[in-house]
Parts: structure tokens; C-alpha cells; sequence
């Protein structure tokens, strides 16, 4: 896709221990049909233990020329996710920003397909859209593995900025791999909320909508997303307990503040399921198996929107 008058486009790469997959990652961006030389490429790496600056430092010697301004910041200490994603949304020099994970592939029309959608709808400043989930094997091949968001999701982008907004007062929505922002709405809302080191997203969204800002859908795949053994994601343990923590902190310091006294059982619910899960995980040492997982799911049906979810799934 070709577009006339293109502006200068942020691509924010975020890596820790990044160094078996940026090259994919920063290929994909060098690939974009939006052209190298319309895009500021800023990497922020959050003091990676492996070679990924190293890496980073020899791509962009041999490619950094392609674009229209690169920049590497190296942080010493470890800060965690909102801090690195701050680090970079504070060093980009244009109006719309597209971030990635390091170890995450751009499809080749990402911000051609965004820069149109935001062209086409003026009002929009946060613009999701469709993303391939995909796992590695053990041979090394990439398989693909679903869609996110699933259909069911869908629904939550169809509503206005104020009922988004009562939405996220309950429950998260998913989409931050293929976040296309603007960075004056970063400005206005304060960046992401460095007291949760581990999650920038939902409390960002949450932020977002409370200032009457609507989020948008792109139904367009544009990020292909890699499922691993992250933050959140495990196939030996059950939970991450810092990151269910931190779920529970965003919870009573951001989500409960918002909610009015009538909406006590809301605010009981919301702190009541992180800590359940936390108890059962402390029960059974953390450990994944039939049991464990059953005492876990039980546990999640306290989260506000869970059975609705679960009908919708059933269609009953």
C-alpha cells in the first residue's frame, strides 16, 4: 500500500533478553510497505542480560541508514515494562507511535493500514487492531495459533469512550502489541503508570478512556504476536504470582477509586479474585496440574464479567 504526504512514524521497540528474536523484530520494521525512510526507529532495552544491545548495535550499523532517524537507549537498571515503554514514548519525536515488543513481527502494511485508519477517522488517538498469535516448535518453525482479539471481544470496540470506560472498571481488554498511539495523548494522560512495573496496558487503557477517548479497532491483521513463557504465560506453573500482585494493586489503587459506594459488591469482587488466585497458588506451591487449575478457574469466577464470558462461549 502506497500513501502521498506521509509523515514521520515512531516505531518503539521495547527488548529485555531479546537477542534470539529482535532481528525478526527489527526486520519487520526495515520491511514496512510504509517506507524505512518515513519511520523513526527508537529501541529502549531494559538492561538485557544476553547480547541483545550487541545485536541491536550491529543491525543498526548495517541497516540504520535506511531510516529516517534511529536511537538506541541503552538503561542500566532493570525498570520493567511501563518504565522501558515510557523511556521510548518520551524520546519519540512524532505525533503517532507504533510500539513492539522485541521478540514480536510487524506484517509488511502495519503502519501503512493504521495511518490510513487515522487518517480516515480524525478523532481517533489509540487505534487496535487484529493480531496472529504464534508459537516457535522445537524444530524452530513458526506456527500459527489463534487471533486475538477473539470474536467475543469484539463487542467492547463497538461502545463509546464512557461505556469503554465502565467496561475497564471491571476487566481488561486486550490489544497492546498492536497499539497505534498518539503521542500528544501520552502527554495528556501522564505516559503509563510506573507503579506497575509489569503491566502498562491496562491501567494506559483505563487512563485513556476516562478522558473521553474512544478505542478504536482496525480489523486488519497487522502484528503477529508470540506466545512464550513470558510474564504471564506459563505451561509448568500456575500463575505468576508478582504479576497477579500487581493485577490486585491495580485494582484497589486505580479501578476502585472510580467506582461509587453502590457498587460495593463490584469493588469486592474486583479485589476478591487476585487474592483467591494467590491463596490457591500459595495452596498448591504454584504448581500446574487437574487439581490445581480446577481450585484456579473456581477462583476466577468471582472476577466481575467472567460468566458472561463463559455464556458467550457456551452461547446459552
Amino acid at each position: 500500500m502506497v500513501l502521498n504526504n506521509k509523515v514521520v512514524i515512531t516505531v518503539a521497540v521495547v527488548t529485555y533478553n531479546s537477542a534470539l528474536t529482535i532481528v525478526e523484530t527489527l526486520n519487520s520494521i526495515a520491511s514496512q510497505s510504509y517506507g524505512a525512510e518515513s519511520i523513526e526507529l527508537i529501541i529502549s532495552d531494559d538492561s538485557s542480560l544476553d547480547d541483545t544491545i550487541k545485536v541491536v548495535s550491529a543491525w543498526l550499523n548495517e541497516y540504520g541508514h535506511k531510516f529516517k532517524k534511529i536511537h538506541l537507549i541503552e538503561n542500566v537498571i532493570n525498570g520493567g515494562i511501563a518504565k522501558n515503554c515510557n523511556s521510548v514514548w518520551k524520546a519519540a519525536t512524532s505525533k503517532w507511535i507504533k510500539t513492539i515488543a522485541g521478540d514480536d513481527v510487524l506484517f509488511v502494511d502495519c503502519l501503512s493500514d493504521n495511518y490510513q485508519y487515522v487518517c480516515e477517522h480524525p478523532n481517533a488517538k489509540l487505534v487496535f487492531s487484529s493480531m496472529q498469535l504464534f508459537k516457535v516448535n522445537t524444530e524452530g518453525n513458526a506456527q500459527l495459533i489463534g487471533k486475538m482479539p477473539d470474536a467475543y471481544s469484539l463487542p467492547f470496540f463497538n461502545l463509546n469512550s464512557a461505556d469503554q470506560f465502565k467496561f475497564l472498571q471491571s476487566q481488561s481488554v486486550h490489544g497492546a502489541p498492536s497499539a497505534f498511539i498518539n503521542k500528544l495523548l501520552l502527554e495528556e494522560i501522564g505516559f503509563a503508570d510506573e507503579r506497575f512495573p509489569l503491566m502498562e496496558d491496562y491501567p494506559l487503557w483505563f487512563k485513556i478512556t476516562k478522558q473521553g477517548y474512544k478505542i478504536h479497532f482496525l480489523d486488519k491483521d497487522t502484528v503477529y504476536y508470540r506466545i512464550s513463557d513470558s510474564v504471564s504465560n506459563s505451561v509448568t506453573r500456575l500463575i505468576n504470582d508478582n504479576f497477579i500482585f500487581e493485577m490486585y494493586l491495580i485494582n484497589k489503587l486505580v479501578i476502585c477509586p472510580s467506582l461509587s459506594w453502590h457498587q460495593a459488591i463490584t469493588k469486592f469482587r474486583i479485589l476478591s479474585w487476585p487474592l483467591m488466585m494467590l491463596f490457591v497458588s500459595k495452596i498448591f506451591k504454584n504448581k500446574r496440574n487437574k487439581v490445581s487449575v480446577l481450585f484456579l478457574y473456581i477462583s476466577l469466577i468471582i472476577r466481575p464479567g467472567s460468566l458472561q464470558y463463559v455464556r458467550r462461549k457456551l452461547k446459552i
